[in-house]
């Protein structure tokens, strides 16, 4: 332990920071700091001086949907929801889209003050201009946002400026990253928003399904998400992923119309009755148009009554369906354990799997003694382990072989 001259000496530096060249730790009350109400740029959407992520999968809408809050921002229009809107200045870094032909005209369209929205780049000692890096270039940003009075500030997409030591997917650097980032827009009160695409895992929770590291979810404040409407495809959803600072909005519809000189813009479509879960794990038609057709070769597959699950799975993927969607379209046939369509005959090495109707099938009673007493005689037992998921149940015997696919 620390002994008491090596701990007043500590004390003592903490007036005095410049006695201690390692600095010290400064304490100050809670009682100090007066109670804050949050406030918004947009309620439940996009809060002052706050970190932001848009999420959503390509063709979404994502650079649309910044382009149409900058413009509202700019003239001080109503935010889609109704709620009361005021004038501020914006700026966009965006590395995907051509400023004239692209964000310009698509600006114009949406009807927004060109003269209240700034595109910022570096300009070096020897005149070469680049792009912004962050955290390198955060003083010189929060210069040109102070002297601009940025209320709201686009990245698109974040990862474009992000500089290149910094890994996205380990916690660390993104933290470390973040947390400066997170600093100016408090210190600025400017709303940082920032594009990022969602990772390829499909289903699941929304919270995880950002690119990357979660840390760049978890830095934010509010995470929202871009989305197709899986009941509509002419649609597309705004729904809130994460807000920490307020209640949960109501996700908003919208469409990505033509505009005139051969731009688009957003039309808002109103309140839906969707969450950010619901959308992420939702079939789409294509999907629910493969699942159909699973299902028929299926159904002739077992059309003479039950066939070994191996010469059924080989008949679906020959039709060039893959082994995802059959799973699904076996589980919509009742073709499971639990329902009764899935059967084992046999054990060990020489066991099968079988498919078969269930209204034509009863599973055996001693396969079901097998799952409800852990220590049947018929199982040789090594390790036997259930994992639940929704109405899945899998069990597993490693020596005796046994699974439920």
């Amino acid at each position: 332990m620390t002994d008491r001259a090596e701990l007043q000496r500590v004390i003592a530096a903490m007036d005095d920071p410049k006695k201690n060249g390692d600095g010290c730790i400064v304490s100050r009350r809670l009682s100090e700091f007066e109670p804050e109400d949050v406030t918004w740029l947009w309620p439940g959407r996009l809060p002052v001086g706050k970190l932001v992520w848009l999420d959503g999968d390509p063709s979404t809408g994502k650079s649309h949907l910044c382009l149409d809050w900058c413009a509202r921002l700019t003239i001080g229009r109503t935010w889609p929801d109704d709620a009361s809107g005021f004038p501020g200045t914006v700026a966009y870094l965006t590395a995907e889209d051509g400023i004239a032909d692209t964000i310009r005209r698509r600006f114009d369209a949406m009807d927004g003050d060109p003269s209240r929205f700034f595109l910022f780049t570096v300009k070096e000692s020897d005149g070469h201009e680049r792009d912004v890096s962050v955290p390198q270039d955060l003083q010189r940003l929060q210069a040109v946002i102070v002297e601009n009075d940025i209320r709201l500030l686009v990245l698109d997409p974040f990862t474009a400026y992000l500089g290149g030591e910094f890994d996205t997917y380990r916690d660390h650097d993104i933290r470390r990253a973040l947390k400066q980032l997170a600093r100016l827009a408090e210190e600025t009160r400017c709303t940082i928003l920032c594009i990022r695409h969602l990772n390829k895992q499909g289903g699941g929770k929304a919270i995880y399904r950002g690119g990357a590291s979660i840390a760049f979810t978890a830095a934010a404040r509010v995470v929202l998400l871009a989305s197709e409407d899986p009941t509509d495809e002419s649609r597309r959803v705004l729904a809130v992923i994460k807000c920490n600072v307020a209640a949960k909005a109501v996700s908003l519809a919208y469409q990505i119309t033509d505009a005139p000189e051969g731009s688009s813009r957003v039309e808002w479509k109103g309140s839906v009755d969707v969450s950010a879960d619901e959308l992420v794990t939702a079939i789409t038609a294509e999907e629910r148009s493969q699942i159909e057709e699973a299902k028929d070769v299926i159904d002739d597959a077992l059309a003479d009554g039950k066939r070994p699950e191996e010469e059924v799975w080989k008949k679906v993927r020959a039709a060039g369906i893959s082994k995802r969607t059959y799973r699904r379209a076996r589980e919509s046939l009742g073709l499971t354990q639990r329902a009764g369509g899935a059967f084992r005959e046999g054990f060990g090495p020489g066991g099968r799997w079988w498919l078969q109707f269930p209204e034509t099938h009863r599973v055996p009673n001693n396969f079901i003694d097998c799952q409800t007493n852990a220590r049947h005689s018929m199982v040789d037992r090594g390790t036997l382990w259930a994992e639940r998921d929704g109405n899945r149940q899998h069990e597993q015997d490693e020596r005796a072989g046994m699974r439920e696919f």
